[in-house]
């Protein structure tokens, strides 16, 4: 059989309507057309993005170069240059059998199950683990950022690719670059949720890279460099409620039964440190000897997770209003927290903007962490009273000032002398 044929040629996708060119600045992305040629096939062209960009007016479609009446012309097409030589080494490694290209033109050898089939496995098998509902959702959120990356690239993603450097780039900036659908101004991705994208990516390659001789994959180690992660890691600082807008809360009573629900619901968990994913689960089984005990759903796969904490009035009231069974109050998280809002708006109508947020599922357990520490409870039996194995993540509840640390300090009496 005649061997398959290559050619290569920059270009610009434009049109007279002006498709394809930026409105800002009027210039378009150049890419480098791969076209192949088989012996009794059509040719099939494949258009490789690149990070330059060009007014058309100044772009020879013709010789595939930069004119010279753009001011960077030179620089470029140098860069244009090296573009192509990558691409002729990738399409060269893959003839040779010695590699295979990080692009996976549709015209060149693939393999048959995608990066996000892989994806797919994986979330299977953690669901077969039993993995917690959050867990799963996170990786189904990465795979619906890589199915847009792919929409955006025009190309299916393959598990060889992101394995690259290359990759990591140029997925990068279209994280960072990428305009949300709901406000045009803002960027569509933090730099925390960019960080996290490239860490849960990191946990599915690190699976199959420990499995990569039973998969047959040819995977790089090169995601596992610290260069390859982009992104830093976001630290939410914790927002509770001060002792003035508790007390306030408590001694409240809303005008519907919807608000009142509410309000159970998220002094239940200031009174308890429940998750959101936990507070319905808890029954009248899980009263045991003045205690509240449970395994949260989010740490079910780890050992000694069980959570200990001693009931209150506030606490033993709400469990008592309802029967013992939190699951009566049962509701979505989005609800929940549209509720929280409301709930606030309703309190600040009286109190004069007490309230100066408003306040999510989180902070319900924000108040109660606080609060504990504020009343000298220790850290270890904290700890285990919220289900956290993590002093690291304890730790930014401390605010220590210096009141705090005079008032310690008085206490200790041995340099007394």
């Amino acid at each position: 059989m005649p061997e398959q044929r290559y050619t290569l040629k920059p270009t610009i996708l434009t049109s007279k309507s002006g498709r394809n060119v930026s409105k800002l600045t009027g210039e378009a992305v150049v890419y480098i057309r791969v076209t192949t040629f088989q012996h009794g096939e059509l040719p099939k062209s494949k258009y490789n993005r690149t990070r330059i960009t060009v007014k058309p007016k100044d772009f020879d479609k013709k010789e595939g170069k930069v004119k010279r009446t753009d001011p960077k012309s030179s620089d470029k097409n140098y860069q244009i240059f090296i573009y192509r030589h990558d691409i002729e080494q990738e399409i060269k490694q893959v003839k040779d059998g010695t590699g295979s290209s990080t692009m996976n033109p549709h015209y060149l050898p693939q393999p048959s199950k995608t990066l996000l089939d892989y994806i797919d496995d994986y979330i299977r098998h953690r669901k077969s683990a039993k993995a917690p509902y959050g867990t799963l959702k996170e990786f189904k959120t990465l795979k619906t950022r890589l199915e847009k990356y792919q929409d955006f690239a025009r190309r299916n993603l393959y598990i060889n690719d992101v394995c690259t450097m290359r990759f990591s780039d140029d997925y990068h900036i279209f994280l960072t670059e990428q305009k949300s659908t709901k406000n045009p101004i803002e960027l569509a991705y933090a730099d925390g949720t960019i960080e996290k994208t490239y860490t849960i990516l990191r946990t599915v390659l690190n699976f199959y890279y420990r499995r990569r001789e039973e998969y047959g994959l040819k995977m790089s180690d090169i995601y596992q460099t610290p260069d390859w992660k982009k992104g830093t890691k976001s630290v939410n600082e914790p927002n509770p409620l001060s002792e003035t807008e508790l007390k306030t809360l408590i001694e409240h009573k809303f005008k519907t039964d919807s608000l009142n629900q509410h309000k159970d619901r998220f002094l239940f968990q200031c009174s308890t440190g429940c998750r959101f994913s936990d507070m319905f689960r808890i029954t009248k089984p899980n009263i045991i000897d003045g205690c509240i005990e449970y395994f949260p759903q989010k740490t079910v796969h780890k050992k000694d997770n069980k959570v200990i904490v001693p009931l209150n009035k506030l606490s033993s009231g709400i469990l008592k209003k309802y029967r013992y069974d939190m699951n009566k109050l049962k509701i979505s998280n989005q609800k929940y927290n549209a509720g929280l809002v409301e709930m606030v708006t309703v309190m600040n109508k009286k109190h004069t903007k007490l309230f100066k947020q408003s306040f999510t599922s989180h902070n319900g357990r924000d108040t109660f962490i606080t609060v504990a520490i504020n009343s000298d409870v220790d850290v270890p039996s904290l700890l285990k009273m919220v289900g956290q194995s993590s002093w690291a993540i304890m730790q930014r509840y401390y605010k220590v000032d210096r009141a705090r640390i005079i008032e310690k300090m008085k206490k200790v009496k041995v340099f007394d002398v």
